[in-house]
């Protein structure tokens, strides 16, 4: 991933990247996606609508997923009918099964083009008004997980603690933290990422024609160069950025 990330050269053919597209064909042929379609809008919430709706047995979605079905129908939530599990160990995989990847969050940058001064005055900005009780407990009140230290009894006493605290442990003893792929180059390369994902499904094309497709467009999977945004690790370029 950071190989990929970082757009160095045949950083898709390593083999783990075959290994996965062989995975994610395998859920295909196991019937674990919507027979006949790629993708599914999440914008509308037609995604998550399939699995409170019980036409769905599982998603794999944002955290926006949760308070989307508290929003479209608070009761499968309150008759405890939302689970949550990690996701499966693979075996022989090399990686930390601790580890966090995904779309749990993003992350807030920070221009490149600003001034040691703005730059500073940014930060401060971030830990005095996005990082402090009152901006806690609001991102709690619409169903999100605050990222700071000590939230323990703020998510508590708050309507879900059981699911919150979830999130918060899981995201506190995460060594490390990776975006999806899709949210983490520039975005050009992001939309590429997704779309050759997609390539496995329907057409259920061969892992190595799926890498193949990626090493193909590697020179346009590599980060923004835009001067606005300076990217925390692993994030794309906020500004421009398509949602």
């Amino acid at each position: 991933m950071d190989d990929i990330t970082a757009g160095k050269p045949n950083a898709w053919s390593d083999p783990a990247v075959t290994e996965a597209n062989k995975k994610i064909q395998e859920l295909v042929k196991a019937g674990g996606f919507v027979k006949g379609f790629s993708s599914i809008s999440t914008d509308s919430g037609a995604d998550v609508a399939l699995l409170y709706t019980g036409k769905a047995a599982m998603t794999l979605g944002l955290p926006a997923t949760y308070q989307t079905i508290k929003t479209a129908n608070p009761q499968f939530v309150k008759d405890g009918k939302l689970g949550y599990v990690p996701f499966p160990v693979v075996e022989g995989g090399k990686g930390d099964p601790a580890n966090v990847v995904g779309n749990p969050t993003n992350f807030w940058s920070i221009s490149a083009a600003a001034t040691p001064e703005q730059k500073q005055a940014a930060r401060e900005y971030v830990k005095s008004d996005l990082l402090n009780e009152k901006y806690a407990a609001d991102l709690l009140a619409v169903g999100n997980v605050p990222p700071v230290e000590g939230a323990e009894d703020a998510i508590a006493a708050s309507d879900d603690p059981a699911y919150y605290s979830m999130i918060y442990e899981t995201a506190k003893k995460a060594p490390n933290f990776q975006l999806s792929l899709d949210q983490a180059l520039a975005p050009r390369g992001g939309r590429q990422a997704a779309d050759h994902a997609a390539a496995g499904l329907p057409r259920r094309d061969h892992p190595r024609a799926v890498r193949h497709h990626h090493e193909r467009h590697d020179h346009r999977l590599r980060r923004c160069t835009c001067p606005q945004p300076e990217p925390a690790p692993a994030a794309g370029c906020s500004p421009c950025r398509r949602w």
